[in-house]
């Protein structure tokens, strides 16, 4: 056998045992498509676990079906192209779900941490000027103790044996009028959750994401109490979202928001 033969007997022979050899080309242009291949799949699933309805298209939690998170459950409000969002964010954007330029602006204000440090010394005092000087607050408050009282009154009737019993209950443990503009000028006018500085608008129609809510700290339903220490101020789309929930749901859902 002449050596040329020898040579081509070689290259046509198998690297390894039932295995087949591998040629990998050099070529710039194959390479590229190789490597366009290889490229990591996690942003692609992600992107994929949205577009199938797995993640909130608004904050990108993924929905649970557990009851013990129940601001991450699939929400049936959907968006005209049929993208799913969770409940906490249903209850967040609330009437303004639609209006991106709001939704991108409570995102900021919520998302970035922040706080009274970081609020203009002017805006602390007009915030404190409205609850202090302004006689609309006095009557503001006035609404306000109203309406918890007579709220006060229709849970008590579950167990007051009469109707004066539950009023005389309610007198007791609804904080007064000076209680009330007392835990308004500790807050500053600052939400206790986010630490934004929220306004004092008094009117019912007024469905600003910023407006101040009174909220009780434990619902109402859960056990809580009518009385002061039970109360703090936080924007009303805070207020939203937390409706009967624990904060410690509330915080979860907040602190998942990206």
């Amino acid at each position: 056998m002449s050596q040329k033969t020898r040579k081509k007997s070689k290259k046509n022979k198998p690297s390894d045992q039932g295995q087949k050899s591998i040629t990998v080309s050099k070529s710039p242009q194959k390479l590229q498509v190789i490597s366009a291949v290889l490229i990591p799949q996690e942003k692609e699933e992600n992107k994929t676990a949205k577009d199938n309805g797995k993640c909130c298209s608004l904050c990108n939690q993924e929905f649970t079906t557990s009851i013990e998170h129940p601001l991450s459950l699939k929400s049936k409000s959907k968006f005209a192209d049929g993208s799913s969002i969770c409940v906490g964010c249903r209850n967040l954007f609330s009437d303004q779900i639609n209006d991106k330029k709001v939704i991108d602006a409570i995102k900021i204000k919520l998302l970035h941490s922040y706080n009274s440090n970081g609020l203009k010394e002017k805006q602390l005092e007009e915030s404190a000027n409205i609850i202090s000087d302004d006689k609309l607050f006095s009557h503001y408050l006035k609404s306000i103790r109203r309406n918890m009282k007579s709220r006060c009154i229709r849970y008590s009737n579950t167990w007051a044996k009469t109707k004066d019993e539950a009023a005389s209950y309610c007198r007791k443990v609804v904080p007064s009028c000076e209680e009330l503009k007392a835990i308004a000028l500790k807050s500053k006018g600052i939400c206790s959750v986010s630490g934004v500085l929220g306004t004092w608008n008094y009117s019912k129609n007024n469905s600003d994401w910023n407006r101040l809510n009174w909220d009780h700290v434990v619902p109402i339903s859960r056990g809580g109490s009518f009385e002061g220490n039970n109360l703090q101020l936080v924007l009303r789309c805070i207020n939203q979202v937390k409706g009967n929930n624990s904060m410690t749901e509330l915080r979860r859902y907040l602190s998942q928001i990206k």
